[in-house]
């Protein structure tokens, strides 16, 4: 809720009583949200999310535990549950879209301005944007060279790009180019040479492309191809969480009492509990040494 007095009416003979102006307010949050590094959203950060689900939920279980097992659930469970969430599921997601990215050439994943395209600088992108992307693009100023340049700058691949849309996007991306199996930085050229000497077919290509709504066949493959990463990244982290972990914790617990049972179990029994006992060496008298020795000869 926004606070704020400064265009707010009194009413006579009533008195209201506000605790800090509109001003004050918005100082306070400004310097709570900076330093506990919240958005402007009310959205808190990855790393203040663990520091405070650290301190408020796996801290108060781990003071409150009742015993050293709760306390190595905790540590074994509880900690690692979350920070897969906060950081495994987004990594899983950017390395699984970037795999699918240089598989089908569609790229479904953005780099970081001037980053190097290695997975390290991928970041997996929203259906939003998947749609800015891939569909409705009249509205801008060079629609061919910019949809172009996106698709070089997130890491596709132009011409498979352009047989993913049609045979006419093919066919005339190939008779500005004059030729099939460039690169990327080649089919911009000669797209800028193109647009540049204003010839018939770069006008007929970006036509095309100012015309592509939202059925076509690009922006299906990138949709799917974005759903399945998405199910892939829920299915693998729920198997971690509601398997891996509960049973790397049961492994544990079993085996710390089974060790205990065993000891409990040799300190009731005397003869058992002598035989696992270290024996001292054995030693050889003198008389018996030579009676051996004689023996052997």
């Amino acid at each position: 809720m926004r606070i704020n007095n400064s265009g707010a009416s009194t009413p006579p003979n009533k008195n209201n009583k506000v605790t800090f102006s509109g001003n004050r307010g918005q100082k306070a949050f400004k310097w709570v949200s900076d330093k506990c590094n919240v958005s402007n959203k009310g959205e808190l950060k990855r790393s203040m999310f663990l520091v405070v689900s650290s301190i408020f939920m796996v801290g108060a279980r781990f003071l409150k535990a009742r015993g050293d097992d709760e306390r190595r659930e905790v540590l074994t469970r509880d900690i690692p549950a979350i920070v897969l969430s906060i950081y495994g599921a987004p990594v899983l997601n950017a390395g699984l879209a970037y795999a699918a990215t240089k598989r089908s050439g569609i790229p479904i994943i953005n780099f970081k301005e001037g980053a190097d395209k290695k997975l390290k600088n991928a970041k997996f992108v929203t259906q939003k944007q998947v749609k800015e992307w891939y569909s409705n693009l009249k509205d801008l100023k060079n629609p061919l060279i910019t949809f172009s340049e996106t698709i070089h700058r997130n890491g596709g691949d132009l011409n498979k790009v352009m047989k993913k849309l049609g045979e006419g996007f093919e066919t005339g991306m190939e008779a500005i180019v004059g030729k099939k199996g460039v690169s990327n930085e080649e089919i911009i050229t000669a797209f800028k040479n193109a647009q540049k000497n204003k010839t018939e077919s770069f006008t007929n290509l970006e036509t095309k492309v100012k015309n592509i709504t939202s059925e076509n066949e690009l922006f299906k493959a990138a949709q799917k191809s974005q759903a399945h990463i998405k199910l892939a990244g829920i299915a693998f982290t729920a198997a971690i969480l509601g398997y891996l972990l509960p049973r790397l914790n049961i492994v544990t617990t079993r085996h710390k009492y089974m060790h205990k049972n065993e000891q409990q179990s040799a300190q009731n029994d005397p003869q058992k509990a002598q035989a696992q006992q270290p024996q001292p060496p054995q030693t050889v008298v003198q008389g018996e040494k030579a009676e051996a020795f004689q023996k052997f000869i």
